[in-house]
């Protein structure tokens, strides 16, 4: 039999270089091999009736390659499975494979079911659904550790997501720095730290030797304006003290319409009514002076606590339990003082002390005394009182106290003067008579 040249009965089982098999009467596919280029081809007619490749083995190498749909057709494969129709599809005509789907939303869809109609996003490389819980699993040994890596063309690992199994840790890398954030079993969530022998469970945040913010809290609704301190939503933050030393600075924000920069609430179960030195209460402040690696009693006449307006210190309150008060001193010079304590005190008591003769209730708002007065369940008024105000009263009571008396005592000795010394028309005998 001879065909196209080629003489099958001298050799039926080698076919010359250069000569192709062709099937069909236009013909519709062949089998050619290319023996310059070590290439064996397998073709079928495209939509013009022309023959092109579809498959080919490459044989020129030690290590053959398999090269399916070499002119770029618009063509689609697909490999069916005992129970999946698509257990893999190659979208010739979108560029993508599908495993588990005919219709691949990204370069690559793994589609364990249908998840309702979700569609990876724009940009995205690989795409995992299911029709319920997906996941993605990264295996490795106990010792060993399995990542998520990320990198560009400056630095092939610019970020990562490591899980340490030898650990128990979850890390991230971020810019080739390791552990920016980290979380332990314990838990312990570090952010730019791996370590803290003193926490068992917690967050553990360095700013290596940055000095500002270390926390910041945000929201949208505020808008206070101080930018040369911090950014307008921040409406809390931590930083230090000092640069260099430490201590904790807290600082609150709040824009017009509210003046609590600051709230603190303490809520307890138990009420402590105790009054001596080691009370307690639902807040309590705690001053501490450092005693080798611990703490202790803070020194003799040490400020314990102090309240300042900006810059300017107004309340100190010492280790002795002193209170002190840089206060504008004032004086009730028109003012009869011990009438006006009188008063007060017959204002608040009034079932002890009857009623006010002089000074009212305004007239101690005026003063600066006493405001909001109010009258409690048993009967009894209270109000908010100034006790620097009160006291300076005190005081001029306690001056006008004093002239009088001194008023008296010269009047009693200009009496005693005169008893004493009886004029020459005026004295009298050992009997009493003049």
């Amino acid at each position: 039999m001879n065909k196209s040249g080629i003489n099958y009965r001298r050799n039926p089982h080698r076919v010359p270089a250069g000569a192709a098999l062709k099937f069909g009467a236009t013909p519709d596919a062949a089998l050619v091999f290319d023996s310059a280029a070590g290439v064996l081809a397998v073709q079928t007619t495209d939509g013009s009736g022309d023959l092109t490749g579809r498959l080919s083995f490459e044989t020129a190498t030690d290590t053959p390659g398999l090269v399916f749909n070499e002119p770029g057709a618009d063509m689609d494969v697909r490999f069916e499975g005992g129970a999946d129709p698509n257990l893999l599809f190659i979208d010739g005509s979108a560029d993508r494979i599908g495993i588990g789907t005919a219709a691949p939303g990204a370069k690559l869809h793994v589609r364990a079911g249908d998840s309702g109609g979700a569609s990876p996003a724009s940009g995205s490389a690989a795409a995992f659904e299911s029709d319920t819980d997906a996941f993605l699993d990264l295996l490795a040994p106990a010792a060993n550790s399995a990542a998520i890596r990320f990198g560009d063309p400056d630095n092939s690992e610019a970020g990562a997501i490591v899980y340490e199994h030898a650990s128990d840790a979850l890390a991230i890398t971020v810019a080739g720095a390791a552990d920016r954030v980290r979380i332990t079993n314990g838990p312990v969530l570090f952010v730019g730290d791996s370590a803290n022998t003193g926490m068992s469970a917690g967050i553990t945040i360095s700013q290596a030797g940055h000095d500002n913010e270390i926390i910041a809290l945000k929201s949208d609704d505020v808008a206070h304006g101080m930018t040369a301190l911090a950014e307008s939503d921040t409406y809390g933050a931590a930083s230090k003290v000092s640069g260099s030393s430490g201590g904790l600075n807290i600082v609150g924000y709040a824009e017009a319409g509210d003046t609590r920069a600051v709230q603190i609430n303490g809520r307890a179960t138990d009420d402590n009514l105790n009054k001596a030195t080691n009370a307690l209460g639902y807040i309590t402040l705690v001053a501490q002076k450092k005693s080798g690696s611990s703490v202790g009693n803070a020194g003799t006449n040490a400020n314990l606590a102090v309240i300042a307006n900006n810059s300017t210190t107004r309340f100190i309150f010492d280790a002795e339990g002193s209170a002190h008060a840089d206060v504008e001193w004032t004086t009730y010079d028109a003012e009869d003082d011990f009438a006006a304590l009188r008063d007060f005190e017959a204002l608040m008591l009034p079932d002890q002390f009857g009623e006010a003769l002089r000074y009212r209730q305004t007239d101690f708002e005026r003063l600066g005394i006493a405001h909001g007065f109010g009258v409690n369940p048993n009967g009894r008024m209270h109000a908010m009182i100034n006790w620097t105000r009160l006291t300076m009263l005190h005081h001029g009571a306690l001056i006008q106290l004093a002239e009088k008396q001194n008023q008296i005592e010269q009047h009693l000795s200009a009496l005693a003067t005169t008893t004493t010394s009886p004029s020459p028309q005026c004295r009298l005998d050992r009997s009493g008579e003049t």
